[in-house]
């Protein structure tokens, strides 16, 4: 499993309340990949280490963000592929090194490809460093966890991205109370009108 993460940009002139196009508009600086796997392949110390830096960091959030895992049983049933403490060592792992980065590499969003465990990640994280978070929902990752989690994940989100009309629907009626500019569809594939032109032209070339 993978996160991303955007490093801190410089202020657009005006107001851009919109985050999507706020991060398309800042030409978003990407962090590296980070394995979340790699959580699980360390010696304890280190893990411990990052537990206490969290703690010692934030430690209301820290608190507030077990607790609200332990309260929650449901944010791991249905479609998973781990359950709720694998998803809180990853958390602590990833918000454990976006907290010591500093001046311009820091990250001030993180977005999350599936509705599943990956973004209770992202979710997990957000609590420990206040770092706002995305997430993109496809299809069986948000249809076949229960509703009550989808609706956790996407009252905490800044934005949602979707692939199709229909999934907004969904989550719409999951949670009824959130704004519709929260929700973002966009297509997945190509627009081919993009192409059109330099396919033309090679035809013409080849023509010739």
């Amino acid at each position: 499993m993978t996160t991303g993460a955007r490093m801190k940009s410089p202020p657009l002139p005006g107001a851009i309340r919109d985050p999507l196009l706020r991060m398309h508009r800042l030409g978003a600086r990407r962090l590296a990949a980070l394995f979340l796997d790699q959580a699980f392949q360390r010696p304890l110390t280190m893990t411990l280490a990052d537990h206490l830096h969290v703690f010692s960091r934030h430690p209301v959030r820290y608190v507030s963000a077990a607790a609200f895992l332990v309260k929650r049983p449901e944010l791991t049933s249905g479609y998973t592929t781990t359950t709720r403490w694998p998803c809180f060592l990853q958390s602590i792992y990833l918000a454990a090194r976006l907290l010591r980065l500093e001046g311009e590499d820091k990250v001030d969003h993180l977005h999350s490809h599936f509705a599943h465990d990956p973004a209770l990640i992202a979710l997990l994280v957000s609590k420990f460093t206040s770092i706002p978070f995305s997430f993109t929902a496809h299809a069986r990752d948000m249809l076949q966890i229960p509703p009550s989690a989808l609706a956790e994940r996407v009252k905490h989100a800044r934005a949602v991205v979707t692939i199709c009309q229909a999934n907004v629907d969904y989550m719409k009626r999951v949670s009824p109370r959130e704004r519709p500019a929260k929700f973002r569809v966009v297509h997945t594939g190509s627009t081919q009108t993009c192409f059109a032109r330099r396919r033309r032209a090679t035809m013409v070339q080849s023509i010739r």
